[in-house]
Order: C-alpha cells, then sequence, then structure tokens
C-alpha cells in the first residue's frame, strides 16, 4: 500500500498496531518517521548483514537505506538555454529569474544545505531565493508540470518528480547542483510482521542491484549508495547536504523556522 507523500506513515502504522497488533510487514519512509517508529519500539532491530545486506546500507540495526530523494534544479528547455540555467546555488539566486522560478511550498532543501553550509549560510540563501518571488507549490508534481508547459522557467524540484513529464517528452531538464540536498529513504521490518521471512527476503531484495533497479524504474527514486541506479549517477562527483538521522530534530526544527520565512512570498498553489 501506498501512502500519498507519505508523511502520515508513522501515524498509520501506530494506529493499525494499536487497533489489530500488527501493521505492514515493512515500512519504507523518511528518517522522521522512521525513527518515531523505532523509539516506540515497533520496528525489528536485527542483523542485516546476515542476510546479505551490505553495512554500508545499514545505519542502525532497525532500517536500512532504499532510496533518495535528490533536490535538483529544473527548466523548460524552450525558454532557458542549457548553459544559462542554474548551475550553482548562487545562479539559482540570480535576480534574473525574478517572477520565473518555482518552488516546493517546503524549505526542507534549504534546511538540509544548513547541514554542508551552516545555520546561518543556509538562511542567507534561502533570503536571497524568496527576493525572487518564487511561485510555490504544493506538491513539486505539479510544479514540473508547469515547468513543462513554460509557465514556470526554472523551478528548485526533485530528480524523481522531474521524470514523469521527460519521459512524456516535455521538454524539460534537470542537474544536481553541489552540495546535492536530499533525503535518504528507508526501508524497515515491523516487530510484529506476520509474514517475517517474507519481509527480509523482500528487504534483502530491495538492496540488490536488480531490487534497486526495479524500484527505481517504479518510483523514479533509487539508493545513491548502489552503483548502476540513475540516482548514483546523478550524484557523482556531489557532495552531499543531508542531516544524518539521529539529528533529526535538529534538522526539523531549523526546517520549521525555514518554513515561516519560505511562507513569507505568499500563498501556495
Amino acid at each position: 500500500m501506498r501512502i500519498t507523500g507519505g508523511n502520515t506513515l508513522a501515524a498509520r502504522a501506530i494506529q493499525e498496531v494499536q487497533a489489530r497488533g500488527h501493521t505492514a510487514d515493512l515500512l519504507t519512509g523518511g528518517a522522521t518517521h522512521t525513527w518515531q517508529l523505532a523509539e516506540r519500539d515497533l520496528l525489528l532491530r536485527m542483523d542485516y548483514g546476515a542476510i546479505g545486506i551490505d553495512k554500508k546500507l545499514t545505519p542502525t540495526d532497525f532500517a536500512i537505506a532504499t532510496a533518495a530523494s535528490v533536490y535538483t534544479v529544473i527548466w523548460n528547455s524552450n525558454k532557458v538555454k542549457d548553459d544559462e540555467a542554474p548551475s550553482t546555488w548562487e545562479e539559482m539566486n540570480d535576480p534574473k529569474w525574478a517572477g520565473r522560478m518555482g518552488s516546493w511550498v517546503r524549505a526542507a532543501a534549504w534546511a538540509q544545505l544548513a547541514k554542508a553550509w551552516g545555520k546561518d549560510k543556509a538562511e542567507q540563501m534561502l533570503r536571497e531565493h524568496i527576493k525572487l518571488k518564487p511561485f510555490l507549490f504544493k506538491s513539486t508534481f505539479p510544479m514540473a508540470q508547469q515547468v513543462a508547459a513554460g509557465e514556470v522557467d526554472v523551478a528548485l524540484g526533485f530528480f524523481h518528480t522531474a521524470q514523469p513529464p521527460i519521459q512524456k517528452g516535455a521538454p524539460v531538464r534537470l542537474r544536481a547542483l553541489d552540495p546535492t540536498p536530499m533525503h535518504t529513504i528507508y526501508s524497515s521490518i515491523t516487530k510484529s510482521a506476520p509474514n517475517l521471512a517474507g519481509a527480509k527476503l523482500l528487504i534483502a531484495w530491495l538492496t540488490s542491484t536488480e531490487g534497486n533497479l526495479a524500484y527505481e524504474s517504479a518510483t523514479n527514486r533509487g539508493s545513491p549508495l548502489i552503483s548502476g541506479t540513475k540516482t548514483a549517477d546523478l550524484l557523482v562527483g556531489k557532495n552531499i547536504a543531508e542531516w544524518p538521522p539521529e539529528e533529526t530534530q535538529e534538522f526539523s526544527a531549523i526546517g520549521d523556522a525555514f518554513n515561516k520565512i519560505l511562507a513569507g512570498v505568499g500563498q501556495a498553489r
């Protein structure tokens, strides 16, 4: 079962365990939700190496890194030449993009950049960005569609949400900037999993090259740690900006503060 946006994953799992004693065998989501479930002792702790999972994918004994949502700059190639599109964060804030820029309503990319730059620089860059009066979108999927339609020339979006219009032949291009903010996606086996053997088999397959390529083909989000995925290729030579899971609380606090700054631009579409 897929939960759109993933924001209710933890609440849904907790409610199902309370109601019937178990939830799905395998859960996949962001660090905030995964670590919240671990704090409630709802996730199975195990030696993932025992089922053949590479140690680099297991930051803890209750979750593995399955994939990632990677931020990229996207642009309409009929409106913006490839060599004119931003290739640095400073170029993203060029005044020439005023009234031409799109942005997700959440400032999570800038909050992740605070890990690489420090909070002060990240906030300064965010404040420079909002001087462009970017069009805010509640979801990056329609934002990518608006770029494809030429209604927005350039946007700060995600690699995976830009893929549907690209795959349909829309004039959309993208690139990852350096450093590259991203959100790692984790998979965990639930402690009450009725089909424990099946869950172990699935989670091991997801971390294989074959399994991860299949997951990426279905979701456009693969693992940056598994060679051969489009996600890994996108990030070659890039520095990653991301708060580690154990610092999620600090990331969330900065994100909340940055969201308030971004909200000053106006109402989201």
